[in-house]
């Protein structure tokens, strides 16, 4: 409030107020996001008879938490616990596993339950999520789509000042 003009002060809570409801919605939709990965991991893994599996799918939840590379990182205890129980054949399934649910995450999952609970629409979750990784790294995978929602409400203002405007102009 201190750096905020006066003029401007009410505007800058409203929107400051719903980009916490959208970071809330983006943390709801992560939470969601972990328990979808850990489930579309465990279940193959019981299939092909790996040991630990719901430990692994734990470690995938977690991971998950770290927006497109927990998955790459809780992929490592899988390769191990594969390795040392049946040899390379199984390393090379749950490698298969691992890399196909991955994709399906990035491409598909990761997308769809973003934009059903931030309300950003997939392809500019895509976008914004490359665009936060050349800038920021993970930082900016992390906060892509929370960052991605509040310019969306930047934009719906914009939008909104210039369709009042131009009824104004027109009356």
């Amino acid at each position: 409030r201190i750096v905020i003009p006066s003029a401007h002060e009410k505007y800058i809570e409203d929107l400051w107020g719903r980009a916490q409801i959208k970071f809330a919605y983006w943390l709801r939709g992560q939470l969601l996001l972990s328990l979808i990965m850990s489930i579309l991991i465990y279940i193959p893994l019981l299939i092909v008879g790996m040991p630990f599996a719901a430990l692994l799918a734990v470690f995938v939840f977690f991971g998950e938490l770290v927006p497109m590379v927990g998955i790459l990182i809780a992929t490592v205890p899988a390769l191990i616990i594969a390795f040392v129980s049946g040899g390379l054949s199984l390393v090379a399934m749950v490698l298969a596993i691992y890399v196909i649910v991955n994709f399906l995450e990035n491409h598909v999952i990761y997308p769809a339950v973003m934009n059903k609970a931030v309300g950003v629409p997939s392809v500019l979750i895509l976008i914004g999520v490359l665009i936060g990784a050349e800038l920021a790294g993970i930082w900016g995978v992390i906060l892509s789509v929370p960052l991605s929602a509040v310019l969306m409400e930047l934009a719906s203002d914009v939008e909104k000042r210039k369709s009042v405007a131009t009824v104004k102009n027109i009356a």
